[in-house]
C-alpha cells in the first residue's frame, strides 16, 4: 500500500535528514469530512496518538509524531480533489522543551561553579584553588555534556520522523488510501 522508500528505525546516512524533507502524503477515494471522521474513530480506539480534530470547521487536524525524548507534531490539512482527498502533513518541532533543556544547561553553569568551589573548599582542606581555578575545570567538563545533549536531541528527531511515517501509513490504511512518496507528484487539492 505504501510506495515511499522510508523503513521505520532506519538509521543511516538520511538520519541527518529527519525533519528536513517534506513529509509524503496520503490519497484517498474519500472525501474530506470522511478522512477526519474516521481517524477520529481510530483515535478513540487508542489506535492514532494525540488526534486532535481542527475546531476552525477546516478538514485539517494534527497527531503526534513519538520521539524518545522529544516528540513532534504533525499538523495535516486534508484537501479535496477529483480522486477523493489528498493529506498534507507538516512536521512541527517542540521547541518549548527543548528550549527548556537549554535554558537549564546555560542558566545553571555558573550557580554550579560557585556551589562546586564552595563545598570543595569546605568539605576538602587540601583543594586551595581559586574560584577562577575551579571554573577553569569546571565549564570545560560541563561542556563536554553539550555534544550528548545534542545526540538525544537528534535521536528524538529520528525516532519521532519514523514514527511520522508510520502514522501517514496507519491513516492511508484507515482512509483506503495510498502514500505518495514524492508530495510534488500528488495532485494540488481544489478549492471545495
Amino acid at each position: 500500500m505504501s510506495d515511499h522508500p522510508h523503513k521505520p528505525n532506519q538509521a543511516g546516512p538520511d538520519a541527518r535528514r529527519a525533519w528536513r524533507d517534506p513529509l509524503p502524503q496520503v490519497r484517498s477515494p474519500l472525501a474530506p469530512g470522511a478522512v477526519v471522521d474516521r481517524l477520529q474513530r481510530t483515535s478513540q480506539q487508542g489506535k492514532l496518538p494525540g488526534f486532535i480534530r481542527e475546531r476552525s470547521g477546516s478538514d485539517g487536524f494534527e497527531v503526534t509524531a513519538l520521539g524518545t525524548h522529544f516528540d513532534h507534531r504533525v499538523r495535516c490539512a486534508v484537501g479535496q480533489t477529483n480522486e477523493g482527498s489528498v493529506i498534507h502533513g507538516r512536521g512541527e518541532r517542540p521547541w518549548r522543551p527543548i528550549a527548556v533543556v537549554w535554558a537549564i544547561v546555560i542558566l545553571t553553569l555558573w550557580p554550579g561553579v560557585w556551589i562546586t568551589h564552595s563545598m570543595l573548599v569546605t568539605w576538602f582542606g587540601w583543594y586551595r584553588l581559586e574560584l577562577w581555578g575551579t571554573a577553569a575545570w569546571y565549564v570545560p567538563l560541563t561542556l563536554l555534556a553539550i555534544p550528548a545533549v545534542l545526540k538525544v536531541q537528534r535521536a528524538s528527531d529520528v525516532a519521532s520522523w519514523a514514527h511520522a511515517h508510520e502514522t501517514l501509513d496507519l491513516i492511508a490504511r484507515v482512509c483506503d488510501g495510498d502514500v505518495v512518496s514524492h508530495p510534488e507528484a500528488a495532485a494540488p487539492p481544489t478549492e471545495a
